[in-house]
């Protein structure tokens, strides 16, 4: 687990990861959100800066990772795609509680790196099978970020119906966790962003 154990900013571009068009949206789409959510409830919508990043907590270890929404939104505001996302780290707080009854923005938040990852993992998995066979032969950071694929396609549930298992960052994942609800229990974005660099590298 190299990336998730390093603190040094990530420089995220179209050409040297393949999960950039996917997370660029998302994290777009978070900013419009909480622009959006603040003109609906009459308030200032903010200018966004570098002075006013988006952080998001990990789960799997203590940090937080921090987006420039303005890398993402000043391009597709002028019709064009962003070219680059810096994600920078900084020690953070106590794991999070996990949380079975998520609320309404949870939802909202957790569906857009769902389909995110969902995307991405679609997108590859002809390369990653060129690369490693089936997936039996899969290395344990690609099993796990398939289950987590598979949780998220089956209303964010794991869904193992194999002999399948993985471990990251510290969950290990087989058919004895079916049932269990992956986002906001294990997973954040910010762990899902960590674990798209770790897959990406492996293929």
């Amino acid at each position: 687990m190299g990336v998730m154990m390093s603190l040094s900013p990530l420089v995220l571009t179209d050409k040297t990861h393949r999960f950039f068009r996917q997370l660029a949206t998302a994290q777009a789409a978070t900013a419009a959100y909480l622009i959006g959510r603040i003109f609906q409830a009459g308030g200032t919508p903010p200018n966004f800066s570098e002075s006013s990043p988006i952080s998001q907590v990990c789960f799997t270890q203590s940090v937080e990772l921090e987006f420039n929404p303005k890398e993402t939104l000043d391009p597709f505001s002028k019709g064009i795609w962003p070219s680059v996302i810096n994600v920078k780290f900084h020690p953070g707080s106590s794991r999070p509680a996990g949380s079975s009854n998520l609320s309404a923005t949870q939802l909202l938040m957790g569906s857009l790196y769902e389909h995110a990852f969902i995307s991405y993992f679609e997108n590859v998995r002809d390369q990653i099978e060129a690369k490693h066979g089936t997936t039996s032969n899969w290395p344990n950071v690609l099993t796990f970020g398939r289950l987590v694929r598979n949780a998220f396609a089956h209303g964010g549930t794991l869904d193992i119906r194999n002999n399948a298992a993985a471990t990251w960052g510290g969950i290990s994942y087989s058919r004895s966790e079916n049932g269990r609800q992956v986002l906001y229990n294990d997973l954040s974005s910010g762990d899902l962003t960590l674990l798209m660099v770790e897959m990406d590298g492996l293929f």
